[in-house]
């Protein structure tokens, strides 16, 4: 959703995180779960993100507007969603620690008709799950960051860390021994 301007020149969603592009890891999770649409929003001319993402299954949405920030890019997303779901997960491409058994957990705990947000560190962040009509109210996605009384499902450390500088690629690639 961002220009990802303290990464550096390079694509930070395509920089080699344990032999594979830093996207690679959260698609590949995503298609894991059996999500019945997976959406992923990139910027124009990205077409090497793109089939990092296409290669998962994902369908692409462009954002020509990223300026307008990641409520923006979210709510592409949504727009790009086929049918009525029971519910959307939002995950981040930039966070590659993130367990499978994190999302799986979150899809468990949702409630039928409301949010629950990964508390790390004191604070609530992606991924989430919205479901019922939660689902449908996209206006509350501006306090996905946000800490609020919601549901919400603990993350432990790194694994909630994601990547916006080169120096954190580099602290997380130190924590998987690479």
């Amino acid at each position: 959703s961002g220009f990802s301007k303290r990464f550096g020149e390079a694509d930070k969603l395509l920089a080699d995180f344990e032999g594979r592009p830093l996207a690679d890891y959260a698609a590949k999770t995503a298609r894991q779960i059996g999500f019945a649409q997976m959406i992923a929003v990139i910027p124009p001319d990205c077409s090497e993100r793109a089939e990092v993402f296409k290669a998962s299954g994902f369908d692409i949405v462009i954002n020509s507007r990223a300026v307008l920030g990641h409520i923006h890019s979210i709510e592409l997303g949504v727009k790009a969603v086929k049918g009525l779901p029971k519910g959307i997960c939002i995950m981040l491409a930039d966070m590659p620690l993130v367990p499978l058994t994190h999302i799986l957990a979150l899809i468990e705990v949702a409630p039928d008709d409301g949010v629950v947000k990964t508390l790390y560190e004191g604070h609530t962040q992606p991924p989430a799950v919205f479901t019922g009509q939660a689902s449908g109210d996209w206006r509350g996605l501006e306090s996905l960051t946000q800490s609020q009384d919601v549901n919400t499902l603990t993350l432990a450390a790194p694994f909630g860390d994601d990547i916006d500088t080169a120096k954190d690629l580099g602290r997380l690639l130190k924590f998987t021994g690479k």
